[in-house]
């Protein structure tokens, strides 16, 4: 799941939700391509990864309801 990205699109985001600056994403994006990492999580999608392994169930709920 990608982060939320702070653009020149108007979003109404509710939740929290922390918007990244795009030259921050494409920052972390290329650290990790550059070490070889299989996986890319950028921003608050490392959180996210971490809490799907505590709690899928819980985790998957929580998202799918913001969709």
């Amino acid at each position: 799941m990608p982060p939320a990205v702070k653009t020149s699109l108007p979003v109404d985001l509710e939740g929290g939700v922390t918007l990244m600056p795009v030259d921050e994403l494409v920052k972390q994006s290329f650290a990790s391509l550059k070490a070889g990492a299989l996986e890319i999580r950028p921003g608050q999608a490392k959180q996210l990864a971490s809490m799907r392994r505590l709690a899928p169930n819980f985790i998957n709920g929580a998202t799918l309801e913001s969709l």
